[in-house]
C-alpha cells in the first residue's frame, strides 16, 4: 500500500491567497527561465477517499478543498520529465512503463507521469488548455493512481438515501447519470458520478468514497427533470452536455447494492434479476473504470479477486428497462422507494 505523502506547511493559507499566488508563480514560469522559476503555494483537496496536493488550483474541486490536512496521499506537481528509450509499451497507444512508472502522453496537454500510486508530474505544452490538462488528472491519471493503489474503481455513479448507497453501471447511454440525478430530485445525495472509488472496511464492508461533486447529464436529461442548462458550466468534449452541481456526501459510505443498467423494449419502468457468482464478478470486471491499465499497474489478478470479492458482498442487481426518457422517472422513482427501505431497516 502506497505510503502517504508529508504535508507541506503553506497548505494552511487561505484559499484566496493561495490561488493568487499559483497564478503569480505560472506568470512567472511563463515569462522566466527555469532559474528564476518560484515555488508555488499547493491546493490540496480531498476525492475519492484521498487527500490530494496539487501545485496549481482544480477549481472544479473547489467544494472537496481542506484547508489544513494531515499527510496528503498523492502530490501533483509540474515539471521535466526525462525523454528515455527504454519504454515499454503498453496495449494502450498513449501509455508506456519506464520501470514501474506509468507514463501518459496527451496531443492535446502534454505528459504525465503516475508513480507508486501517489506521485503525479505533469509536464504540460507550452500552449497546453488547462481545463484539458486538469481533465486527463480527473480522467486517465486518477484511474492509473487507484489501481496503483489497489482500489476498486468502477464506471459507475453512486447515490445515498440515509446511511447507505447503491450505485448504477452499464454501458454508455444506459442512463447511469440521469438516474442518479432523479434520485438526486428525490431527496438523495450524490456520492460519485462516472468514476466511483471504493474499499473494503476492517468488516469487509464496501465503502463507496465521495467523487466529483457534480452530475454529467445530457441537454434531454436536463428537461426531463424540469431544468435547462443556463448557467451550467457544458462538458470538455460534448458541447450538448453539461455540469450539474448536486448535493453529495463529504465521507464514505457503505454501498449495498449495484444495478446493472441495459435495455430491453418489453422491460416498461424495469425488471430485475438478481446476479451472483462468476455472473456478477464478469460484470463487475467489465465496468471497471480504465480497465486496460490493469496489466501498467500489475493489478490484473488482484483486481479479478477484488470483484469476486465486491460480488460477495453486495447486491448486483440487472436492471433492464425500456429505452428513452419518458420511462427514467419512474424507474427512479422504484429505485427510490427501495432505498428508503433499505434505509428504514438499517435504522430499525
Amino acid at each position: 500500500m502506497p505510503r502517504p505523502l508529508s504535508s507541506r506547511g503553506d497548505a494552511c493559507v487561505a484559499p484566496e491567497d493561495r490561488w493568487n499566488a499559483t497564478i503569480g508563480w505560472l506568470r512567472v514560469r511563463e515569462n522566466s527561465n527555469a532559474e528564476t522559476q518560484v515555488e508555488p503555494v499547493s491546493h490540496t483537496y480531498r476525492v475519492h477517499g484521498l487527500t490530494l496536493q496539487c501545485q496549481f488550483p482544480l477549481p472544479e474541486l473547489a467544494r472537496r478543498e481542506v484547508a489544513c490536512p494531515g499527510p496528503v496521499d498523492i502530490s501533483v506537481r509540474t515539471g521535466l520529465l526525462p525523454m528515455t528509450d527504454t519504454a515499454t509499451p503498453t496495449s494502450v497507444p498513449y501509455l508506456h512503463l519506464v520501470d514501474k512508472v506509468a507514463v501518459f502522453t496527451f496531443e492535446d496537454t502534454g505528459r504525465y507521469s503516475v508513480s507508486d500510486g501517489n506521485d503525479v508530474v505533469v509536464e504540460a505544452k507550452p500552449n497546453a488548455d488547462p481545463a484539458l490538462l486538469r481533465l486527463h488528472i480527473f480522467a486517465s491519471i486518477m484511474g492509473m493512481i487507484c489501481h496503483q493503489r489497489g482500489l476498486l474503481v468502477l464506471h459507475a455513479s453512486a447515490v445515498a438515501f440515509g446511511n447507505t448507497a447503491v450505485a448504477f453501471t452499464g454501458p454508455p447511454g444506459a442512463g447511469k447519470s440521469t438516474i442518479a440525478a432523479h434520485c438526486l430530485a428525490a431527496g438523495g445525495r450524490l456520492v460519485a458520478d462516472d468514476v466511483l472509488v471504493l474499499s473494503f472496511d476492517e468488516q469487509g464492508g464496501v465503502l463507496a468514497h465521495p467523487g466529483m461533486p457534480n452530475v454529467k447529464l445530457w441537454r434531454d436529461a436536463l428537461t426531463s427533470l424540469g431544468r435547462d442548462a443556463d448557467g451550467l458550466r457544458p462538458d470538455w468534449f460534448r458541447a450538448e452536455k453539461f455540469h450539474l452541481p448536486a448535493d453529495d456526501v463529504q465521507t464514505s459510505i457503505p454501498l449495498t447494492r449495484l444495478y446493472v443498467l441495459d435495455t430491453d423494449a418489453t422491460a416498461g419502468d424495469g425488471e430485475y434479476a438478481p446476479l451472483r457468482g462468476q455472473v456478477a464478478a464478469s460484470v463487475l470486471i467489465a465496468n471497471t473504470y480504465r480497465v486496460e491499465y490493469l496489466d501498467a499497474a500489475n493489478r490484473r489478478n488482484a483486481h479479478f479477486r477484488d470483484c469476486i470479492r465486491l460480488a460477495s458482498e453486495i447486491d448486483v442487481v440487472w436492471l433492464r428497462r425500456e429505452a428513452g426518457a419518458a420511462r427514467l422517472p419512474a424507474t427512479a422513482a422504484a429505485v427510490i422507494r427501495e432505498l428508503r427501505q433499505t434505509s428504514e431497516r438499517a435504522r430499525a
